[in-house]
């Protein structure tokens, strides 16, 4: 009777099972992005927002220091981090490290535009996308995935490109720092080692060939930033949408 009663156990199984993933009731997105289910882990997507748009993508390189952030006002803006405390107006906030939201939690609640983070954590805002992470050194352009590349200004592409941004201008992209001075603001709870700008930088070598093909152009806004892959102009060309590349329709 006790094996009979175990074999009538599992065959009841599967069917409970089902019905119970069946009557799941997901937790409605305020952003209406719909979840999905990757590897047992819910994932959401970064759908367009935006229909060929000239977007800024604010990076925390020394270079925007005393920069006037009202100029970026009305403008179509993705804030990296830290940006969105100057930026409290930005269209997307995104970020790639997991202890980010730790460290800024009071603020990143408050603030009301779209929020995307690559990495799961616990305590994760209701209101937060996360994308599913791509370790590859090209674009991932699925609905729910997002190319990291080891750093956030990677990342910011990739979804910039994905939310409907046209032509990009990147902002505080210097990948390297001036003598005591990591960032335009004070920098984070953690150490940082400018070495660290020599690996991120190789990742960023496919995308200009991709964007290509995907006809959208981007600009980095640093004469002297140490990111070549990009055609560069003066953060004055990148406020009034002047840059542009000659050799584009040739």
């Amino acid at each position: 009777m006790p094996i009979r009663d175990n074999r009538n156990i599992r065959k009841v199984q599967p069917h409970i099972v089902r019905n119970l993933k069946q009557n799941v009731v997901k937790k409605p997105n305020t952003h209406q992005n719909s979840p999905v289910n990757i590897n047992d882990r819910t994932y959401g997507e970064s759908k367009k927002i935006w229909n060929d748009e000239v977007v800024y993508i604010i990076g925390g390189g020394p270079s925007l220091k005393g920069f006037d952030w009202s100029q970026l006002e009305g403008k179509k803006v993705i804030a990296i981090n830290r940006a969105f405390e100057v930026m409290p107006n930005a269209d997307v906030l995104y970020w790639t490290d997991s202890r980010f939201y730790r460290w800024f939690k009071e603020g990143i609640d408050k603030f009301s535009g779209l929020k995307f983070t690559c990495r799961e954590f616990n305590g994760k805002p209701s209101d937060l996308i996360l994308l599913k992470p791509n370790s590859a050194m090209n674009l991932d352009m699925r609905p729910s995935f997002i190319s990291h590349g080891n750093n956030s200004g990677y990342g910011a592409i990739n979804l910039a490109v994905k939310l409907g941004a046209k032509k990009i201008y990147l902002l505080g992209y210097d990948m390297n720092s001036f003598p005591g001075q990591s960032h335009w603001h004070s920098g984070y709870k953690s150490t940082h080692n400018d070495s660290i700008y020599v690996k991120m930088i190789k990742y960023f070598d496919s995308i200009p060939n991709e964007l290509k093909k995907l006809d959208v152009e981007i600009f980095n806004a640093n004469l002297k930033s140490q990111l070549t892959v990009f055609r560069r102009c003066s953060v004055e060309d990148a406020i009034y949408n002047r840059a542009y590349d000659p050799f584009r329709n040739i």
